[in-house]
């Protein structure tokens, strides 16, 4: 029999433990010597290859469908602070784009000057919030910098022209 499960394993290209033989057709096995006799026995039948056993998915997607109705996320179930859930990153990137989008629909009201100086807070972090942009554009409206000036290069930090 151990000749035979070897002979089949290679046939079959599976490990000897998968290779399954059928108890009612033994005695047809123990005859069978050549590849040629074990290959007919896989044809009737008698010789087949078990399947592998896999990890079931049943429990798996259960949890899943769980997790999309929003269960599973309280707070034992949460380590670490929030700022280490979160990506500071992405926050920031968010933050920043958009604070600078805001600004732009306010282009018009307000130099270039003012302008570039508003933006560089922004890049520098000094703005907290929308609150806090809409304000410093008020400020700089209401300093001066609120009337656009025809004069080309009026409202550049530095002289136009100049290297």
């Amino acid at each position: 029999m151990k000749l035979q499960r070897r002979i089949a394993a290679r046939i079959l290209k599976v490990g000897e433990n998968r290779v399954w033989i059928n108890p009612e057709k033994l005695a047809d096995v123990k005859e069978a010597i050549t590849k040629e006799d074990v290959r007919s026995l896989i044809k009737e039948g008698a010789i087949k290859v078990r399947s592998v056993k896999g990890v079931s998915k049943g429990r798996f997607r259960k949890v899943l469908k769980q997790k999309r109705k929003g269960m599973r996320k309280g707070a034992g179930r949460k380590e670490g602070k929030r700022s280490g859930r979160r990506w500071g990153k992405k926050v920031w990137m968010k933050k920043v784009r958009l604070l600078r989008k805001l600004l732009t629909e306010h282009k018009t009201k307000m130099t270039l000057e003012s302008y570039w100086k508003i933006r560089k807070t922004i890049k520098a972090g000094a703005i907290k919030d929308k609150k806090h942009l809409i304000e410093m554009i008020r400020s700089a409206e209401s300093t001066g910098f609120g009337a656009e000036s025809t004069e080309p290069g009026a409202g550049r930090a530095g002289k136009a022209g100049s290297k």
